[in-house]
């Protein structure tokens, strides 16, 4: 009985924000909002397509998107491969040293890479966003091969 309320509240929790976002969504009013319910319409999806800001978010997150896989991958399964053949303290220190992004939360991240590059002069921009999501995915990328190559 209790394990069926706690899946009862936690599926609410999950899903209460995507039902008032959704009703937010299709309420014809000044600011999206659930109350007052006005009318239905669907400006609001319209105002989204035609917002180049927002488009141009869009271009720009899937461009970041494809750079942090094709540059984490390979990342990933060296670390993996050179954690795998090591033995010892190297191996935790490099394995500890790959981990410690995921431990880290991302605002940490992307604080820190932009103080860090700040130092050298380096502008703000896609590619210093690319580098900061690297760090982290790159972690997860290792610690899916390493796995695999455990298995073997």
């Amino acid at each position: 009985m209790l394990i069926k309320v706690y899946v009862g509240v936690f599926l609410f929790y999950m899903l209460a924000p995507l039902i008032v976002m959704g009703g937010a969504a299709l309420n014809d009013s000044r600011f999206p909002s659930v109350f007052p319910w006005v009318g239905f319409t669907s400006r609001w999806f319209v105002d989204l397509w035609n917002d180049d800001r927002m488009l141009h978010a869009a271009r720009n997150t899937v461009l970041i998107a494809l750079a942090v896989v094709a540059v984490s991958i390979p990342i990933g399964t060296a670390a993996a491969i050179l954690i795998n053949g090591l033995q010892g303290r190297s191996r935790s220190f490099l394995y500890g040293v790959m981990v410690a992004p995921i431990l880290t939360p991302g605002a940490v991240i992307g604080i820190s890479t932009l103080l860090f590059w700040n130092r050298f002069d380096v502008p703000a921009g896609l590619h210093l966003s690319t580098l900061g999501q690297c760090s982290f995915i790159s972690a997860y990328v290792m610690l899916l091969v390493l796995a695999r190559l455990q298995d073997i």
